[in-house]
Formats: C-alpha cells, sequence, structure tokens
C-alpha cells in the first residue's frame, strides 16, 4: 500500500474484495461519530489494518463523520435573522476570562457587539443596570433572549424588560444551542481579548476594546459591511416604529397565540408553558419578517 494516495486505497479495497469494504463501511457508520471526534475508531482498525493503511481509514472515518454531522444539521430547525430584524432581538449571557466577570449582549441580525462592563460578580442588580444603560443609550430592543441562570432570570431584571416593553425570550434548559447565537459571539470575544493580552493590553482594557474591534470588522453575512454600519443607523428607525402602545399590541397577541398553543397541549406543566411561549414568540417574529424558519421536511411542525 505504501506510495498509494488513501482514496485509492479504498478503492482498491472495493474493487478487490467488496463484501469485506461494504462490512468495513457499515461499522464506520455504526461508530459514535461526535461533532469533531469519533469514538472506537482504535479497535476497529486493529480489526481491519491487513487491509487498509491508517491514513485511508482515518479518511474513511472523517467522510462518515462529516456525513452523519450533515444528516444532523439538516434534522434542525434553522432560523436566519434577516438585516431586517436589526435592533429588534438582542441576546444576552455572562461569562468569565480568567479574574474578569462579564455579560456580553449582542444584536443577532447585525452582529453588534454591546460595551462590556467587566466586574468581579454579575448579581442581577448589576445585569439590571447594565440593560438600562444599554437600552437607554441604544433603545430597548423588542425580544431578549436568555438562558435561565438566577441571576438573568430575576425580578430586577423583568421589571427593567417591562419599564421599556420588552419581552424575554429564555432558552429551553439544557440546550445552550437555542442561543446559538450568543456562544459564537463569546468565543469571538474571549479569542479577540485574549490576542489583545498576548500583545501587553490589559485584560480589563482588552474587554473594553474587543467589541468595537469586532464591530468594525466586515463580515461576508452582512454582504460585506461593519456590524456598526448596519446596526447604528437601524436603531433610530427601529425605535420610532415600535413605540410602547405597538410593543404592548405584540405582547398581548404572544400571550394569547401562546394560551391557543397550550390549549393544544397533552400535558401542561411549567415546562409545556415555557415552549408555548417560544413557540409563539418565533410565530409573531415570523408574521414580523423578523425571522425566516427552515422546517426540514423530515420533521413534523409540533404547533401546525
Amino acid at each position: 500500500m505504501i506510495g498509494k494516495t488513501p482514496a485509492r486505497d479504498f478503492q482498491t479495497l472495493e474493487r478487490t474484495q467488496p463484501d469485506v469494504a461494504l462490512a468495513l463501511k457499515n461499522d464506520v457508520a455504526a461508530l459514535h461519530h461526535a461533532q469533531q471526534r469519533t469514538h472506537g475508531t482504535g479497535a476497529l482498525y486493529r480489526r481491519v489494518r491487513s487491509h487498509l493503511s491508517r491514513r485511508a481509514f482515518n479518511v474513511l472515518v472523517r467522510e462518515e463523520r462529516s456525513r452523519q454531522n450533515r444528516a444532523r444539521r439538516d434534522e434542525l430547525i434553522r432560523i436566519q435573522w434577516p438585516q431586517e430584524a436589526t435592533a429588534a432581538i438582542w441576546a444576552m449571557d455572562p461569562a468569565q476570562l480568567d479574574n474578569c466577570t462579564y455579560n456580553l449582549v449582542v444584536d443577532i441580525a447585525s452582529r453588534y457587539r454591546f460595551e462590556l462592563t467587566p466586574n468581579t460578580a454579575l448579581p442581577a442588580r448589576s445585569i439590571a443596570t447594565q440593560l438600562t444603560t444599554l437600552f437607554e443609550k441604544h433603545g430597548a430592543p423588542l425580544i431578549l433572549k436568555r438562558d435561565n441562570g438566577s441571576n438573568l432570570v430575576s425580578s430586577e431584571i423583568d421589571d427593567i424588560l417591562d419599564a421599556f416593553g420588552v419581552i424575554p425570550l429564555n432558552s429551553p434548559l439544557h440546550y445552550p444551542r437555542f442561543n446559538g447565537a450568543i456562544e459564537r459571539a463569546q468565543r469571538e470575544i474571549k479569542t479577540t481579548a485574549s490576542a489583545l493580552v498576548q500583545q501587553g493590553q490589559p485584560l480589563e482594557s482588552a474587554l473594553h476594546i474587543a467589541p468595537h474591534l469586532l464591530n468594525a470588522k466586515p463580515r461576508p453575512v452582512l454582504e460585506g459591511k461593519t456590524a456598526a454600519a448596519v446596526f447604528l443607523p437601524a436603531r433610530s428607525h427601529f425605535q420610532q416604529q415600535f413605540t410602547m402602545g405597538k410593543r404592548r399590541e405584540i405582547k398581548n397577541s404572544i400571550e394569547e397565540n401562546a394560551a391557543c398553543i397550550r390549549d393544544r397541549m397533552k400535558t401542561c406543566g411549567h415546562h409545556a408553558h415555557a415552549a408555548a411561549w417560544r413557540q409563539a414568540v418565533q410565530n409573531e417574529l415570523v408574521e414580523l419578517g423578523f425571522i425566516t424558519v427552515f422546517q426540514p421536511k423530515t420533521v413534523s411542525p409540533h404547533f401546525p
């Protein structure tokens, strides 16, 4: 097998021993394929190393892992955030980098990262103060996505959201992918801040600078524009459209829709109430043109 490419290795096996090749493909498919790693490859390769080079075997495993990851993605309901939704939906997520704790707030459609306030702790009152400052400076969004931490879901924060006409949208328990946009934003912030620290910036200063650098970065998803160029001109127009009266109408519509969804559910405990609320919010955002939902053909909608 020396001198042959991995692809020819397996092609040769398929030509000369098709039964062995088919059995190997089935065995590789049956392995546990995670997002970036496959478990059980060592034991399987020891069984087939007389037929296939290690390189060829690794290529076969990577191709199957990629295929299964694509299939899993295709089975997910995907949501697209058009630029028309700029300033409408924000997300927040606390994080820690070394000894600094901060709460990252992002406008999802424009990818705009708001200024950070590094601190040693993040009680609910600190987050409420941060949100008040951001709402007064930039205008309040219509929807705020958040996880279920006690410092994020609290009376102090709910009072602020209610005062500004912001509708909360809590993630399902133990499902961080629901708020995937903020998870990606966190990775960007940490990577950028860490690079600044390596260049000699103090950590707090790096966390202040990182959002500004990212907001000035051209993004293909924004047609080559920067987050700042998309978000800053759009925020005042959004505030003019979504007055407190309009926000109350939307919230009433969501509450009515959620009640209808709950009436069609077989069980209606706390988690069912939360699921109905999320679905009602999604329905409203689709109606407003703020999101596009791509429903897999093989998955029936929960609430037609």
